[in-house]
């Protein structure tokens, strides 16, 4: 998916969970991203499929019924903080499903 899309479906669910996103870094490498959450300074929602690679750092799932997307909050390992709960439940919110921590 290119990087303009992305940011338009981040922005689009975002909105719908009631919120605008504070957009800090933007990213073409996922190893820098991750690395950046895993220091702490940033959450991202990213695609199952990269969701499964990613180590030192908790993976939330965002779902919705019916599924359509399979969507993962990502979060630096040293545990959800209370930004990022209120964050979770906001996307689970938006999603209609109330989702789960994983």
């Amino acid at each position: 998916m290119d990087g303009a899309l992305a940011r338009r479906l981040i922005a689009r669910a975002c909105v719908a969970a009631g919120f605008t996103p504070r957009i800090a870094y933007r990213f073409s490498d996922p190893l820098c991203m991750f690395a950046v959450i895993r220091a702490g300074l940033a959450v991202t929602l990213t695609p199952r499929l990269l969701a499964g690679h990613v180590h030192g750092a908790h993976v939330a799932a965002v779902e919705a019924e019916p599924a359509r997307w399979q969507v993962y909050a990502v979060l630096p390992d040293a545990g959800v903080r209370p930004l990022d709960e209120q964050l979770l439940d906001r996307l689970r919110a938006a999603s209609g499903s109330g989702g789960s921590a994983g």
